[in-house]
């Protein structure tokens, strides 16, 4: 929503990526700003334009029935993804069948730079979950079996205010086994 200021970063750090074979939803929550002048000046084929009704929660679980794919990898408006993100994610899940996401590290810039480290292993991420109220895993890093959405109905739930993204990892939790990999994936803004 509103995103015109960071968009072309978002977007040019999503098409050069080192794995080229997936499709780019952008969806727009009503903005009132240039971001839909912005997304649709690109010509590339990967990209939909999905105009939403402002409604941030039924934006993200409107995208999810849209998804096509095997993964669902989940990215902000403002954040940028490492060019190798997708495919370390890819090739991650293809080898750990028994793994339902993975998310991995960020490293903030702008105002601050630091490396933002998650624990790695599925029972340190549910003990994270029961001694904080905000989520072990970051929703900028999110890498998720599209099946979990198509089988299991995990959606993002109204009424959770700020903590929507908290939810909804906990909920795809409940399902299967979520892991972060050591390495940052995506710069956070």
């Amino acid at each position: 929503y509103n995103a015109e200021a960071f968009l072309n970063e978002t977007i040019d750090s999503v098409l050069t990526q080192t794995f080229s074979d997936f499709e780019l939803l952008a969806l727009d929550d009503s903005s009132t700003d240039h971001t839909p002048d912005i997304i649709q000046s690109y010509k590339d084929s990967r990209i939909r334009y999905i105009q939403c009704p402002h409604d941030f929660i039924g934006t993200l679980n409107y995208g999810l029935s849209l998804t096509r794919g095997k993964y669902v990898a989940q990215i902000d408006h403002d954040d940028i993804m490492l060019p190798f993100r997708l495919q370390t994610q890819f090739d991650f899940m293809e080898s750990n069948k028994d793994v339902a996401a993975c998310g991995g590290f960020m490293t903030t810039f702008g105002r601050n730079d630091a490396v933002l480290q998650s624990p790695l292993e599925y029972k340190d991420i549910i003990l994270e979950f029961l001694k904080r109220s905000t989520g072990p895993i970051y929703n900028s890093t999110g890498f998720i079996r599209r099946n979990i959405f198509t089988d299991y109905n995990v959606r993002y739930k109204y009424g959770y205010s700020f903590a929507a993204d908290t939810k909804f990892w906990t909920d795809i939790i409940r399902v299967g086994k979520v892991v972060n990999l050591p390495t940052s994936l995506t710069l956070y803004r």
